[in-house]
């Protein structure tokens, strides 16, 4: 009974993510909005997204979510082999919590030390938002994003990807974050 109730449980917190997910995904026209966080305003400030609160150096594993990062919490969130069109990414959960992610992404560039969204170049877009699961003390497969469709090929300059994060506990007891990573583009 207990795995029954926690299937469903499963069940509707996946759907919600999704319902929940697909509606942020839309397309909004702004190209200057920042990247979002776990604050309470639901925004990323130019400080907090500098070198100096988001220390990602080129492809880095360190992500921030909230006031805590990811890695203090046993969540490693790792990309490489960035490229103009796409890059790669991987976490791994050497805690005993569950988190689970989606599909959607977002890229934002550094424009002269303020992080700007980079436009899409199509007007209509949604991701699919299926629930991948990070199961505690896992690994999961390297997954590879190729972002040409929406955003054609980056030009040369320092880029972060963002990705939405559940931290999973039961039906009703979850936080939500989002993750981060710069990387370069020569």
């Amino acid at each position: 009974m207990k795995s029954k109730n926690r299937t469903i449980a499963l069940t509707l917190m996946i759907v919600f993510l999704m319902i929940f997910t697909a509606c942020s995904s839309q397309n909004n026209d702004s190209s200057t909005e920042q990247p979002p966080t776990n604050k309470s305003n639901g925004q990323f400030s130019n400080e907090d997204a500098g070198n100096e609160g988001f220390d990602h150096v080129n492809i880095s594993s360190e992500v921030v979510a909230g006031s805590k990062t990811l890695e203090e919490m046993g969540l490693t969130f790792t990309i490489s082999d960035a490229s103009p069109t796409g890059l790669t990414f991987h976490f791994t959960n050497t805690s005993d919590h569950e988190f689970i992610y989606s599909e959607d992404f977002w890229l934002y560039v550094d424009d002269n030390g303020s992080w700007e969204s980079v436009t899409p170049i199509i007007e209509n877009w949604t991701f699919t938002e299926p629930g991948y699961i990070v199961s505690p003390q896992s690994e999961t497969e390297k997954t590879d994003v190729n972002w040409e469709w929406l955003f054609g090929e980056l030009e040369s300059g320092t880029y972060l990807f963002t990705k939405g994060i559940l931290n999973f506990r039961g039906t009703g007891d979850f936080d939500d974050y989002n993750i981060g990573a710069k990387f370069e583009i020569q």
